[in-house]
């Protein structure tokens, strides 16, 4: 149910704002990849804001089929931009793992030989 206090969105103005959580999750993306770790956190921020207003903006409304359409690609793009993210930040934890691995071997070969 929403409240006189919750700001409603017009048709346009849910679509603009779903359009720009997809294009935020494609930076997010871009920067998962390029390990820019300030960027995302910044990004995550921005994102839960989003969220929030779309959340309660969106909530109960009806809107026409078209509407509904392209907020479900909307929604269909964000989700498959934070599975290609969590890929890359799975990736890269597995790599810092072996690499963190490898150095602890390293460090017990030199003191069992060194």
């Amino acid at each position: 149910m929403m409240h006189h206090d919750q700001p409603m969105l017009d048709d346009n103005q849910l679509l603009d704002a779903y359009q720009q959580m997809a294009d935020l999750s494609a930076r997010m993306l871009a920067a998962t990849g390029e390990r820019e770790w300030e960027a995302l956190d910044e990004q995550e921020r921005q994102q839960d804001a989003l969220f929030a207003i779309l959340q309660r903006a969106d909530a109960g409304q009806r809107r026409p089929a078209d509407v509904l359409r392209r907020q479900q690609a909307l929604i269909q793009q964000i989700l498959d931009n934070q599975s290609k993210r969590r890929e890359l930040a799975l990736e890269w934890r597995a790599s810092v793992g072996a690499l963190l691995d490898s150095v602890d071997s390293a460090r017990r070969i030199a003191k069992a030989y060194g």
